[in-house]
């Protein structure tokens, strides 16, 4: 069942369903509710993502005994070669 944010208007849901439906045609109205709830969500999750590294930035730009640091439980995996 999609729920709606509480600040969006009956009016700006349906101008996202109709946008979804140009884009997804043949999804009837239930599954453009559960591709905009997705779509929501996701954009939700990357905006917490950048506020996140930008507070991460901040507080490196303010503690410069960070700047540069090295972290040994940081794990970078290397590219295969085939």
């Amino acid at each position: 069942m999609y729920y709606a944010k509480p600040e969006q208007t009956q009016e700006q849901i349906q101008e996202d369903l109709i946008l979804l439906h140009r884009i997804y045609p043949k999804l009837n109205r239930q599954q453009l509710l559960e591709a905009k709830e997705n779509l929501d969500r996701y954009f939700d999750l990357a905006v917490r993502i950048f506020l996140r590294l930008e507070r991460e930035e901040a507080g490196r730009k303010l503690d410069p005994s960070k700047e540069n640091s090295y972290d040994p439980d940081t794990k970078v995996d290397s590219p295969t070669h085939h």
